[in-house]
């Protein structure tokens, strides 16, 4: 196996590797919504040793402007990562749904809360809580911009 280190969506390693990707957005914003898909892909080719991961991924964001402060979002998110190594073929496959609301409270501080839903299945563990398992989230954001 590669060696690397992994912590949410980070990946450290001293591996070598040929990466083609490739990336696409397409966005439709309405006077009180906007709507974003995002495609993205990548084949890693680790040259030091017999292995290559793929990944696919797709992502339909929104966000639904319900008052002047405050606004829904929604976000679902699908990703399929298959890795081959000496013979032996892996995959995991990923969904992500999300609903929230985003209240702005000046033009530089705002803050989101956010409920979610995670399912992960296949037999390629790529994160520490295993290959299969599933996570509900509540997640509270504050934000300050800085000019």
């Amino acid at each position: 196996t590669i060696p690397a280190v992994y912590y949410d969506g980070l990946e450290l390693s001293n591996a070598i590797f040929l990466r083609k990707a490739a990336n696409g957005e397409f966005g439709i914003q309405g006077r009180r919504g906007t709507i974003v898909l995002n495609l993205q892909y990548a084949d890693d080719e680790y040259l030091d040793f017999d292995q290559q991961r793929k990944t696919y991924s797709a992502n339909l964001s929104s966000s639904y402007q319900l008052s002047r402060h405050s606004s829904l979002l929604g976000n679902l998110r699908y990703g399929v990562t298959e890795q081959m190594n000496n013979g032996t073929d892996r995959d995991s496959e990923q969904w992500f749904a999300s609903v929230g609301l985003r209240r702005t409270f000046s033009r530089y501080f705002s803050g989101d809360v956010e409920t979610g839903y995670v399912t992960r299945s296949g037999s390629l563990a790529t994160s520490a809580y295993g290959a299969d398992y599933n996570e509900r989230r509540i997640s509270v954001t504050i934000r300050y911009d800085f000019e």
